[in-house]
Parts: structure tokens; sequence; C-alpha cells
């Protein structure tokens, strides 16, 4: 088992999590209820994979869409929902 710990970006309570690379869900404790819920990982797929892999590089949407063989739009939409699906709130 590999118990990963990270700073927060923010200080909302419930950013201490046990998370294992074997399992499909993580441990997330809230500090206001003094309490460990278990929550379920966020499963991707490949293309959005993909896609935040070359975003997080720095590469730009026509750049992304060039090295993937799809439209500027089309990557546009997956990192809409890829946005979506992980809960990030505001992104440039």
């Amino acid at each position: 088992m590999v118990c990963v710990g990270a700073y927060p970006l923010n200080l909302d309570a419930g950013n201490i999590r046990i998370i294992s690379n074997t399992s499909a869900s993580f441990w997330k404790y809230n500090l206001f209820t003094g309490k460990w819920t278990e929550e379920g990982k966020v499963a991707l797929k490949i293309r959005k994979i993909e896609i935040m892999r070359l975003y997080l590089q720095g590469l730009k949407i026509e750049e992304i869409a060039e090295q993937l063989f799809v439209s500027p739009s089309m990557v546009k939409f997956h990192r809409s929902k890829l946005v979506e699906r992980i809960g990030v709130k505001k992104y440039n």
C-alpha cells in the first residue's frame, strides 16, 4: 500500500486524504466532523488523460489538437468535460 500526502491549495476542511494506488477509492478526513469517509476515485478515459498530460506540459489547444489528430474544438470539448469531471472550479 502506498500512502500519499500533500499540502492542499485551499484551506477548506476535508483536505486530508489517504490514497492507495491499488484501490478504486480513497479515505477523506473532515476536520469539522472529525470523521473519515470513503470516496470513489475519478476514473478518466484515455483521451482525457492524454489531453490533461499535454495541457499540463504547457501546450496550447491548437498544439494538442495537432498532436492528437483532432480538431481544436474537440480538445476544448474534452477539456471542459475533464474539468467538470474532476471538479475544478476555475481554470485558464
